[in-house]
């Protein structure tokens, strides 16, 4: 049987994916554009403290309902997601410069190669920030399959390229941290 993706199983890839990059995320919510097929994934992060009152628990929540992640089909009719510019940024760090949105992006094209298929960053002009866009083949082999990318550990030396990379391409940044 040879499954197609949809926007239900792209939904629950990357609902896994926010689970396990951020632990503390919980009550999912999607929402819908009006009349488009783009979708946000929101949810609430509850922090570890909380009290209680009157005999009842209360944990302490920092961001509710907050835009982790968007998905859906563009115009022409490709499916693309999309964490940079929204809250889900935040646990990769910058766009390329960072080991965790490797990991995630290794999960992801892990979960996409069932149906033959993989992912590829579209930016540009045309592009608010960056959308990994969803295309036919996939290159991993089974012992890719078998990978548990989470558990992928960086080098100081890998760190350090990541650092010096990003420093090279926005040294206005660097600029700013050291006024």
């Amino acid at each position: 049987m040879n499954k197609k993706l949809t926007i239900i199983r792209l939904e629950k890839i990357l609902r896994e994916m926010i689970s396990k990059v951020d632990t503390r995320a919980t009550n999912f919510k999607v929402s819908k554009k009006d009349g488009i097929d783009f979708y946000t994934i929101s949810v609430d992060v509850v922090e570890n403290s909380a009290f209680t009152y009157e005999g009842k628990f209360y944990p302490e929540s920092k961001k509710l309902d907050t835009a982790w992640v968007c998905f859906g089909k563009n115009e022409d009719g490709v499916f693309f997601y999309s964490v940079d510019g929204i809250e889900g940024r935040h646990y990769f760090g910058h766009q390329d410069y960072n080991q965790n949105l490797q990991i995630a992006y290794s999960f992801i094209q892990q979960k996409l190669a069932p149906y033959n298929l993989h992912t590829e960053g579209m930016a540009g002009d045309d592009y608010d920030g960056v959308d990994e866009k969803v295309y036919e083949g996939t290159n991993l082999n089974a012992d890719d399959l078998k990978e548990n990318v989470f558990e992928r550990k960086s080098t100081p030396e890998v760190q350090k390229a990541y650092s010096k990379a990003f420093e090279r391409d926005y040294p206005e940044v660097l600029e700013k941290e050291n006024l």
